[in-house]
């Protein structure tokens, strides 16, 4: 309830929702990954050495300072990372 009342309290005074954010918390020790969603075309890896200047290249917007990754550096510790690899997809005909 205090999120809306903030952002409606922010409208009201001229600024406006560009961009919305979704994100989860839990436990580290809960984190884990679901093995069905595992399929021919998608795999999700964890890494504990992350090709940041690769990441930054995914971003549509900056990131406030919390989520900066420097920050994240600075609390490594407390985050695990999982990336979401797309397999490329060969075709074969089998008519030969």
């Amino acid at each position: 309830m205090f999120k809306y009342w903030c952002i409606r309290s922010l409208q009201k005074t001229g600024f406006e929702v560009v961009h919305e954010i979704d994100y989860y918390m839990d436990a580290k020790s809960k984190l884990a990954i679901n093995k069905k969603l595992h399929d021919a075309y998608l795999r999700i890896k964890e890494t504990n050495n992350p090709e940041w200047d690769l990441l930054k290249n995914f971003r549509d917007f900056e990131p406030s300072w919390q989520n900066t990754i420097n920050s994240i550096k600075r609390k490594f510790d407390y985050f695990r990372i999982f990336i979401i690899y797309k397999h490329s997809c060969r075709l074969r005909n089998n008519r030969n």
